[in-house]
Formats: C-alpha cells, sequence, structure tokens
C-alpha cells in the first residue's frame, strides 16, 4: 500500500526545494565572476562590446516575452538581427586583426631575418594545455585516444 503524501509535506518540500535553489544561487554569484581575459581575444573592439550588448539586450527582450519564433514576433526578428550583425563584425574584425599579424610578419621577414626567427620559433611553441583526466576501472586516461578506448571498455 502506497500512503498519501500530505499537504504539509508538499509545502515544506516545496519551501526546503526554493531555499536550496536561492543558496546555489547566491553561493554561485558570490564565487563566480567572470573576468575578460584579453589575451584570449586580442582583437576584441569597442565595436564588437556595442554589438554584443545590444545583442544581448535584445535576446534577454526576446526571452521576456516568452522566447516566440515566430516571424511576426518582433522582438525575435530584432534579437537575430541584432546576433547576425555582431557575428559579421566579429567575423571581420578577426579576419583584420589575421590580416595585420600576417602582413607585421611579411614586413619583418623582409627587414630583420633574426627577429622573424624569433617570431616563427614562439608560434611553435604549443601553448600549455590543461590535462584531462578520466579515471575507469581504476585506470587513469589522460590523452584523447586513451579516453575514447577507455569510454569504449566502458560501453
Amino acid at each position: 500500500m502506497t500512503k498519501a503524501i500530505s499537504c504539509e509535506s508538499d509545502i515544506d518540500l516545496h519551501v526546503l526545494y526554493s531555499t536550496f535553489v536561492k543558496t546555489v544561487q547566491l553561493a554561485t554569484s558570490m564565487c563566480l565572476k567572470p573576468c575578460f581575459k584579453s589575451h584570449i581575444k586580442p582583437y576584441w573592439s569597442t565595436q564588437l562590446t556595442k554589438n554584443h550588448k545590444s545583442m544581448t539586450c535584445t535576446r534577454n527582450e526576446w526571452v521576456s516575452n516568452g522566447r516566440e519564433r515566430d516571424k511576426k514576433c518582433a522582438s525575435h526578428s530584432q534579437y537575430k538581427s541584432a546576433k547576425r550583425d555582431f557575428r559579421r563584425v566579429h567575423r571581420e574584425t578577426v579576419y583584420d586583426h589575421h590580416k595585420n599579424i600576417e602582413n607585421e610578419l611579411n614586413e619583418t621577414a623582409e627587414c630583420d631575418n633574426n627577429a622573424f626567427c624569433r617570431i616563427i620559433n614562439q608560434r611553435k611553441r604549443k601553448p600549455k594545455e590543461k590535462t584531462t583526466e578520466i579515471v575507469f576501472d581504476d585506470v587513469s586516461c589522460r590523452t584523447p585516444e586513451d579516453i575514447n578506448n577507455g569510454w569504449k571498455i566502458y560501453f
């Protein structure tokens, strides 16, 4: 036989759940603070910042209106337009940045052979990668091949 749960326990469970969610959200806002790392995207500009803020604002408006995906919905079309503009400007900015690096490299190659060799050797270095480790049956796997094989054995 199953027992019926009383309304009081439902209310207590709801209060407990909402308290738990609020605690997790508070801890997240206190501990996880995003910060911009300029070395990851050296091409970032004020134009990209403006377009990103515009895209974010229009997305928030679209979400607050219920996330309608109808073409007649104005907030959805504004969000898609802002997103399209941001992506276009982002692609152009990245392309220009890479073009400037290539031009600088070409100029260095023509003028100073030692500086050119230094730049090329710096680019050959592999960046420090995060080591990912997964343990399968007390065996730690770190390389992508080992991890794939571990998943194959697991399933």
